[in-house]
């Protein structure tokens, strides 16, 4: 008994055979990816992402990362220019949100939403984001997929921001009039330019994982109804477009 209990606290406590608890490992690799996208600002994010929180969480706390310092919320610490607040959410987090970074959370309570960033994007923990991925067999599994994926966040982020400046935009317009899966438009232009962001991210930073997103989108299957896939598919032709 003793030692079931040692292991559950080592592992954050195991629920559905991943940790649902953020871990010090954890915390590290969300600064990780978020300073990964801030290494990729002057090339994708010109105009600046300093104004949008990014918020981990568990399945009992967010951490909310802000370069805004008067939040009435508890402080926990500093990292770089962000002010870290940690709160309860009090909410149920399924396994689907464990594996997931996305740009807005049901069980974000009302009192920190007033409060927090119009802008905001929230990520699950590296550990159980990893475990349940690779139960899945998705190229998400490793450790750079984790952090690419901050910076595909960013994206949908950013575009929102000023999306009548973004000239890949308006280079991606033929190639999204052109898929004729029932995908919104909306979400499909909100994919594809995020994956675009994802894709010259990993490219530079993270190759290995580079090379996977690309072998994916040459995959010939569904899309889902958000368009993850074509959004992917047109990025990669964006991106070949822009080659020297």
């Amino acid at each position: 008994m003793a030692g079931c209990l040692v292991m559950c606290l080592a592992q954050a406590c195991l629920a559905g055979g991943y940790p649902d608890r953020a871990t010090g490992a954890d915390r590290r690799a969300f600064q990780e990816g978020l300073a990964a996208a801030q290494k990729m600002q002057p090339e994708i994010f010109p105009d600046g992402i300093g104004h949008i929180d990014a918020l981990l969480y568990d399945a009992k706390d967010l951490y909310i990362y802000s370069q805004n310092e008067g939040y009435p919320l508890p402080k926990y610490g500093r990292w770089k220019k962000y002010t870290i607040y940690r709160a309860p959410h009090g909410g149920l987090v399924s396994e689907r949100y464990m594996a997931i970074c996305i740009g807005g959370i049901e069980f974000m309570p009302k009192e920190i939403q007033a409060v927090i960033a119009e802008q905001y994007f929230a990520c699950a923990p590296a550990g159980s984001f990893q475990s349940i991925q690779r139960q899945r067999g998705s190229i998400y599994q490793y450790r750079e997929g984790y952090l690419a994926s901050i910076i595909h966040e960013y994206g949908h982020q950013y575009m929102e921001q000023e999306p009548e400046v973004l000239a890949i935009v308006h280079k991606m317009m033929p190639l999204v009039d052109a898929v004729t899966e029932a995908v919104s438009k909306d979400s499909l232009i909100s994919e594809t330019f995020a994956n675009w962001c994802e894709l010259q991210g990993a490219r530079r930073l993270f190759p290995k994982q580079y090379q996977r997103m690309l072998d994916t989108a040459e995959e010939d299957r569904k899309d889902d109804r958000y368009g993850h896939l074509n959004g992917l598919k047109i990025a990669v032709k964006l991106l070949d477009d822009d080659a020297p």
